[in-house]
């Protein structure tokens, strides 16, 4: 039987989940958005890393990969956490959307 999308994305929850509170102590501001958050995925060497092996679980279907990681388990795994909240959808917006994931913006709730 092979993996299917849904159990991709849950062991790609799995390994992203403990690394959220130090991506979002990258992150200066209050409010920020989904690709600041998954930007800073890239700047915490551990998180780096727990990103590239996420990645790795879509094999030869990195642009599925990453679809899946920027727009679905990245902000599933932000809500789940408790450490921010959504604001909403960012609107008209060149510099958010980046065809990875829906443009949105967050807040820390600490």
């Amino acid at each position: 039987m092979t993996e299917g999308p849904r159990d991709r994305a849950r062991a790609a929850a799995e390994i992203l989940r403990p690394h959220v509170p130090a991506v979002l102590a990258c992150i200066p501001e209050t409010v920020f958005s989904t690709r600041q958050y998954m930007m800073a995925f890239r700047e915490v060497p551990a998180a780096a890393a727990a990103y590239d092996e996420a990645l790795a679980l879509w094999g030869e279907e990195r642009r599925l990969g990453l679809l899946a990681i920027h727009g679905q388990v990245g902000p599933r795994i932000l809500r789940e956490s408790g450490l921010a909240i959504w604001l909403g959808y960012v609107g008209n917006s060149t510099l958010e959307d980046d065809g990875l994931h829906v443009p949105a913006r967050w807040r820390k709730t600490a």
